[in-house]
């Protein structure tokens, strides 16, 4: 297959990969974030850095309860993924950036 073709399906499925993000959050599908996070993932945020894939899932489960004040089940948010930048580095690696937006919904 041609390198540039490749190419840019690596760039789509590293675009999905941070909407499938944004679905499983504010769906409440915490325990599926293994499909988007390996096991020594980091994520920084505003509040702080959850370091390891048991560590992001236990800081989004525990924002789940601290947002639903009204005990509703549901997370009062929506997140949108913009302004995708993406740098193949290599065969294997990448680096990118983009815009996660919160809103808010309740």
């Amino acid at each position: 297959m041609n390198e540039q073709i490749i190419k840019l399906l690596d760039l789509e499925q590293i675009r999905n990969l941070r909407t499938l993000y944004a679905h499983h959050l504010d769906g409440n599908e915490i325990d599926l974030m293994d499909q988007v996070f390996s096991q020594d993932a980091i994520v920084e945020v505003t509040v702080g850095k959850m370091e390891g894939i048991q560590a992001i899932k236990d800081g989004l489960n525990e924002a789940y309860r601290l947002y639903d004040k009204d005990n509703i089940k549901n997370y009062p948010f929506m997140h949108v993924i913009a302004n995708h930048w993406v740098n193949i580095t290599g065969p294997d690696t990448a680096e990118g950036k983009c815009y996660l937006m919160d809103f808010e919904t309740a």
